[in-house]
């Protein structure tokens, strides 16, 4: 009975102990996505920022151009095609920022989706260990057990026999 509350109590233990080992690993990965949804909100003020900056720059442009076609009527065909064409550039720039940002969104959901499937993984062998050892523990303690009530016999066994011993010893002093 002892060795079957020891065997107990140790599983027991070693449950707690797996319980506060994943607990701490919860602990670990919410700090992670915390620290992941910390760099995407630096990425999107960046991204908003990059977006007021190019604005302002077109904005500036096109005051400008607005600015020189007032001051001189006579602009060539040459100089408004390179003003569109920075226009065009900077448009394009202004979508390539947008692409990457998104890129760079859906790589972080990737990477979060990853680890949420490393770490599923790694509980679920944990836990197929952590059934694994119970039954083995089990197992050991029927094992003890038996060997116990074996023993248990034994010396029933060993004090019947003492107990005829003693008896035939007093008749034969008897006699």
């Amino acid at each position: 009975e002892k060795v079957a509350m020891s065997t107990t109590q140790s599983t027991q233990e070693y449950k707690s102990g797996c319980l506060r080992e994943v607990n701490q690993i919860q602990v670990s990965y919410k700090s992670k996505i915390l620290e992941t949804v910390k760099s995407h909100c630096t990425l999107e003020k960046e991204w908003e920022k990059e977006s007021i900056d190019m604005n302002k720059r077109k904005q500036t442009l096109i005051l400008k151009q607005e600015r020189e076609m007032k001051d001189l009527n006579e602009l060539s065909t040459e100089k408004l095609l390179k003003q569109e064409e920075i226009l065009l550039q900077l448009q394009s720039e202004k979508s390539d920022a947008e692409r990457q940002y998104q890129q760079s969104i859906t790589e972080l959901e990737d990477e979060i989706d990853e680890e949420i499937i490393l770490h599923a993984k790694k509980f679920e062998t944990e836990a197929m260990i952590t059934s694994k050892t119970c039954d083995q523990l089990k197992l050991e303690n029927g094992v003890l057990l038996r060997k116990l009530e074996n023993t248990r016999q034994a010396m029933d066994e060993s004090k019947e026999k003492r107990a005829n011993l003693q008896e035939s010893e007093m008749e034969m002093r008897q006699q």
